[in-house]
């Protein structure tokens, strides 16, 4: 296993792999390590009570080092590899194909759905039509051709169908757990999880919970929020966290991982994966807008989680939803266009509003402070305390005007002129 977690730390940008579990202890492998070092890892990082959990997570570093050995392009913008949660990706996973109303009725998984729903009760029967019906499209030898096919969500069916007592899975209330699955479904789910294979038949919701889980992010994302830094005085805010632009700009350089470690430490702190990967989008419709306007520099901070509460709360007024403490129906907004219905709209509206109160507050400041100063002025020539000086400040109407040689007054340079003084 040693050589697997050195794989991991070498394809392209160097990534990080987190071992443990969430709530109890995590930690980060940042170099290769030797396997007794891994495994003491493993099992002291894991709930005594789940030792399955350190037999899983080594089941995923395997998977996960034959992936990023053979197609590193899966593991673009990933930068951390948290086990605990690609693990619940895997469950996310798991819990979508056990639930008919997040599967396309037209797509090949649903019309296997929809033909093992209408089977008989008996769990025989029901695993005699499921082979009879994938026999069609890999042949006689059933389990055979469908492991050898290495098509991962027809192996991951079928081994969640034998799983099942005497109800389709489809239809028992019975969840089954990540650690019902063997090995090579686990290895085959992680292909297609990173590979992006079938996440067309996903809803929005869910594609946003497992690019949340996976922690992945657009390829030069990092860079967009240096970018978005060095026009923000104040910071950013994410998280509840404040990530200063100094002493950050000056400690670090763009292009530095260190930086891309910083914020990804942050958004690590996020417990629920679909707001991190909002939250992911905002910065990116952001860096976007100060990218095509120029002369957009902020000297307040900007607080991620304030603008999409405020984005959230649009919504929710435009569509009639009272129930402002849960956001699902928010998360469930397409992200693939600027059309009216999507979370792009409202996120880049409430920022473009927020754009346009901060101008408005600070010429607002501005007229406040040019006006206190002009009253100041007036209270003091109406309260006499500039008569003393008035001669050399103020001009009156009635007061006579003489000459004064130049050695007289007040100038300092040599130019033969004449001063004009109020005596």
């Amino acid at each position: 296993m040693d050589t697997s977690s050195a794989e991991l730390s070498a394809a392209r940008m160097p990534k990080h792999v987190t071992l443990g579990v969430r709530n109890c202890r995590e930690v980060t492998i940042t170099a290769p390590t030797t396997p007794d070092e891994i495994t003491g890892v493993l099992f002291n990082s894991c709930p005594e009570n789940e030792p399955q959990a350190a037999v899983l997570q080594q089941e995923l570093i395997i998977a996960c080092s034959d992936l990023i050995a053979q197609k590193p392009f899966a593991f673009d913008g990933v930068l951390t590899i948290r086990l605990s949660w690609l693990a619940d990706a895997i469950s996310l996973m798991l819990n979508y194909m056990q639930s008919t109303g997040n599967i396309r009725k037209d797509s090949v998984i649903g019309k296997l759905n929809l033909s093992l729903s209408c089977t008989s009760s008996i769990h025989t029967s029901k695993c005699v039509e499921f082979e009879c019906l994938a026999s069609h499209v890999h042949g006689n030898n059933f389990v055979k051709n469908l492991i050898s096919s290495r098509r991962p969500f027809l192996v991951f069916m079928y081994y969640m169908y034998r799983n099942c007592s005497t109800h389709c899975f489809l239809e028992t209330d019975q969840s089954l757990s990540v650690y019902d699955l063997p090995p090579i479904v686990i290895k085959d789910v992680v292909v297609a999880l990173l590979t992006k294979k079938y996440w067309h038949l996903l809803t929005p919701l869910q594609s946003r919970r497992l690019n949340g889980s996976l922690n992945r992010v657009p390829i030069n994302f990092y860079d967009s929020v240096w970018k978005i830094l060095e026009r923000t005085q104040g910071g950013i805010v994410i998280a509840g966290r404040n990530l200063p632009q100094q002493p950050t700009l000056s400690d670090m350089t763009q292009f530095e991982l260190t930086f891309a470690y910083k914020i990804e430490s942050m958004l690590s702190v996020i417990g629920h994966p679909e707001y991190r990967h909002v939250l992911v989008e905002l910065l990116c419709i952001i860096a976007i807008i100060l990218e095509r306007n120029c002369e957009l520099i902020f000297s307040d901070k900007l607080d991620l989680d304030q603008l999409i509460f405020s984005a959230f709360r649009l919504y929710c007024s435009e569509n009639g939803i009272r129930d402002m403490d849960d956001m699902t129906p928010f998360y469930e907004l397409d992200n693939s266009d600027f059309t009216k219905n999507s979370s792009a709209n409202y996120l880049t509206r409430v920022y473009q509003i927020s754009i346009l109160f901060y101008w408005y507050d600070r010429r607002l400041k501005m007229c406040i402070s040019s006006a206190r100063n002009f009253q100041s002025v007036v209270d003091c020539m109406l309260s006499g305390t500039l008569l003393n000086r008035r001669n050399t400040s103020t001009f009156m109407s009635g007061d006579s005007l003489r000459l004064t040689p130049m050695f007289l007054s007040e100038r300092s340079d040599d130019q033969g002129y004449s001063s004009c003084s109020v005596s």
